[in-house]
């Protein structure tokens, strides 16, 4: 019989082993922050970001994420090895993702702004992924992800508690 709910147990000894691949959606600051401190935890990480300056930099070292935390910037060569920063979501690397963070923008010429969030969650819902995480790192009311977030899965075919799963962190907050 196949089974047809969500495998916590399954994604719990990918983390647990550090073998869960993570895509993290968005290299602004959060995003980088993520990727680096995943890094430092064991785990392989793929950036993706529309902003190919953006990726160009992360590329050529500069982070620019202008922390206190001196330690999070310091990459080295084995963590370097560890992530990929790509402009390019369709690449296989993101399908062996079972965690997709989403460190995304949430305005947009000061106003706030659903966009971005829906963007990608239209992408990743197109991929037609299986037994993923999803993160939604950004400020939004849990009532939206209610009401757009899960509408965009269904929308594509995908069901939660079976296809995936959304944690909601949106507290923009170093770890």
């Amino acid at each position: 019989m196949e089974e047809t709910m969500f495998n916590y147990r399954k994604l719990g000894e990918l983390i647990n082993n550090r073998t869960a691949k993570i895509a993290i959606w968005g290299c602004g600051f959060v995003g980088t922050t993520n990727i680096f401190y995943l890094v430092k935890e064991g785990f392989q990480c793929v950036g993706i970001d529309i902003n190919t300056k953006r990726v160009k930099e992360i590329k050529d070292g500069i982070y620019n994420i202008n922390s206190d935390e001196r330690t999070i910037g310091e990459i080295d060569q084995k963590e370097k090895e560890r992530f990929i920063v790509t402009d390019d979501y369709m690449i296989e690397p993101v399908y062996e993702c079972s965690i997709h963070m989403l460190c995304l923008p949430t305005e947009k010429n000061f106003q706030p702004t659903r966009d971005y969030v829906e963007d990608v969650v239209g992408k990743i819902a197109s991929m037609k992924l299986r037994n993923i995480l999803v993160i939604i790192e950004s400020s939004m009311p849990p009532r939206y992800i209610d009401e757009s977030i899960i509408n965009i899965f269904t929308q594509k075919g995908m069901k939660e508690y079976e296809d995936y799963v959304i944690g909601a962190a949106p507290r923009r907050d170093l770890f």
